[in-house]
């Protein structure tokens, strides 16, 4: 007891890669049957593999006896005798699987932000010495409190056993959490295996089919040679439906998701609604994405034995990538879609494991401690069922998410956590192909009197280096909730999207002869003859206004946070 007493019980912690060792190890042992399932109350999901023991047998058998030869100190202060500052705080519940803690542990953790020590009562609390003794006072003053007050995240862990919010502790710590402003987080990130069955079979086995069936396809041509011109027709037509395809698609989801059907005249309403009508089934959509990959996939063998008409190594392989970005563009858009879906499911059924009624319903084993929590929070029932409600619908909670709530904001999903496929998805992809669009024009108006080939590599470059400060953007507001990075990413998206599909609608407008010139469909054709210079609108849209547009995509990922919050906010997130 002496050294939990000399050390601060924010400093009862282990590092994350510990504490997944110690899961290891409890493994090992379950796994030799040395670690048994409890006969007077026995887990049902003891021998599951996801699931194992639960945290109460785990004490028993592993916790106890270790730390009992090391000295009786807890298992965090075995580890470490001098302690370590606490960063994330889990709360759980016992009744829950230790593998299954450990994998939502895995899942809910806040990347990119440096945080590596975390407090589980488990590990933190000395199993083998009294424990009432440490917990008598005030619950603002016992361990669970110190270590909460210095962490900066609040893990969340839901289990299909028993909610949490039946045990009064845990209701004391998400009481504690959102008057602190801590960010909360549960573990909404989709399962590893299920992201990649799933983008096993709506990218990966639609693309092998599309090669194969476009390997056959360029096998049939290589017997006929010269190439009929009805192949290079045909494999134009098809790609140019594909193109097609994604802009009506990025249009279905533009009206969906930031509902413009509001703002359009009435006489088009009801393409709105079949737009809405179509998102919101996410079949018909998913469809076509899988129908665009494939027709892409079975383009690219018999493209690349058609001959290109150019010469310079840059035009050839500008022109022989447009079947592979037009897969690459379907894919990326295919996988952010995935993402999110399988997260609102995942965070749906997470959610559903966390049930409060009100503190009637929440027991704690120990009446002293009963007594002391109801009585600390017997005036704030309704601030913690606001706050869990709050947790419940976003995947995270902190000050600016709850904010949102209270003036009435769709807050659903906006603390997912799964940025990783988001940021390629969603900055990455777009600006990247705005980039190769920006070079697509080089050397076809170079005896136009616009500016020189020179500029437009300026330009390109100036589009990377704002991609790159989005990157940067979203890593730095990233640190103050999941929700400022999740307002980020969706609008360099659809900025990223107007520029590319804005100029090819403007030269659309002003007839065939104009789309002729424009620099896509240049490096479309197999022979390719620039007649005349395009209007001045078609070059500006097509060179200097997507550098502008990433400039202003730039300024959005730095300064659109600000909208959920002050600087006094930030400074105290």
């Amino acid at each position: 007891m002496d050294a939990h007493r000399q050390v601060p019980a924010e400093r009862w912690c282990i590092t994350k890669r510990e504490f997944f060792s110690f899961v290891n190890e409890v493994r090992k042992l379950w796994r030799r049957g040395a670690l048994p399932d409890s006969s007077e109350h026995p887990n049902p999901k003891h021998q599951l593999t996801d699931y194992g023991p639960n945290l109460y047998q785990v004490n028993v058998h592993y916790i106890k006896p270790v730390t009992l030869a090391a000295g009786g100190m807890s298992y965090a202060l075995m580890k470490h005798p001098e302690g370590l500052i606490c960063h994330v705080f889990v709360s759980h519940a016992w009744a829950e699987g230790v593998f299954e803690l450990s994998n939502h542990v895995r899942r809910a953790w806040p990347r990119g932000l440096g945080l590596v020590n975390l407090y589980c009562c488990l590990l933190g609390n000395p199993q083998n010495l009294d424990i009432e003794a440490l917990l008598d006072g005030p619950p603002i003053e016992s361990p669970f409190a110190k270590a909460l007050q210095s962490a900066s995240h609040v893990l969340v862990m839901p289990n299909d056993t028993v909610s949490i919010y039946k045990r009064l502790w845990c209701v004391y710590e998400i009481y504690l959490a959102t008057d602190w402003g801590k960010t909360c987080i549960i573990p909404a990130r989709p399962p590893s295996s299920v992201l990649r069955t799933t983008l096993v079979w709506t990218i990966i086995f639609p693309s092998t089919v599309g090669h194969l069936l476009g390997c056959l396809w360029a096998a049939a041509m290589q017997l006929q040679k010269p190439h009929s011109r009805v192949h290079s027709s045909v494999v134009d037509g098809l790609l140019g439906g594909c193109i097609a395809l994604l802009f009506c698609i990025s249009c279905v989801d533009f009206l969906h998701k930031f509902q413009v059907k509001r703002l359009l005249v009435k006489r088009l309403l009801k393409v709105s609604q079949v737009c809405d009508a179509l998102s919101s089934s996410g079949a018909t959509i998913r469809i076509m994405r899988i129908f665009v990959q494939l027709l892409a996939c079975s383009c690219v063998a018999p493209w690349l034995i058609l001959p290109s008409g150019f010469s310079s190594l840059l035009d050839q392989a500008l022109h022989y990538s447009i079947p592979f970005g037009i897969w690459a563009a379907s894919a990326v858009m295919a996988t952010n879609e995935i993402g999110e879906k399988l997260e609102h499911t995942e965070l749906r059924r997470q959610a559903s494991f966390l049930s409060f009624n009100g503190l009637e319903d929440a027991t704690c084993s120990s009446p002293v401690d009963e007594s002391r929590i109801r009585a600390a929070i017997a005036d704030f029932e309704e601030d913690v069922i606001a706050g869990i409600e709050v947790l419940k619908s976003a995947g995270a909670f902190n000050t600016s998410i709850r904010r949102a709530r209270t003036r009435g904001l769709d807050i659903e999903g906006s603390g997912n956590t799964h940025l990783d496929i988001r940021l390629v998805s969603g900055i990455c992809a777009g600006w990247t192909v705005c980039t190769i669009e920006e070079l697509a024009t080089l050397h076809i108006w170079r005896d136009c009197s616009f500016l020189s080939d020179t500029w437009i590599l300026a330009f390109a470059l100036t589009i990377v280096l704002s991609m790159g400060g989005m990157f940067v953007a979203c890593c730095c507001w990233n640190r103050y909730g999941p929700d400022r990075v999740n307002l980020i990413i969706p609008g360099c998206l659809w900025i990223s999207l107007f520029a590319d599909f804005f100029p090819f609608l403007l030269a659309m407008a002003q007839g065939l002869d104009e789309l002729q010139r424009f620099p896509f469909f240049f490096r479309f054709a197999h022979t390719p003859t620039l007649s005349s210079c395009p209007s001045s609108a078609t070059w500006f849209a097509t060179t200097p206004l997507r550098p502008s547009l990433a400039l202003l995509a730039l300024a959005w990922a730095w300064l659109s946070p600000f909208t959920l919050g002050s600087r006094e906010d930030l400074a105290t997130s």
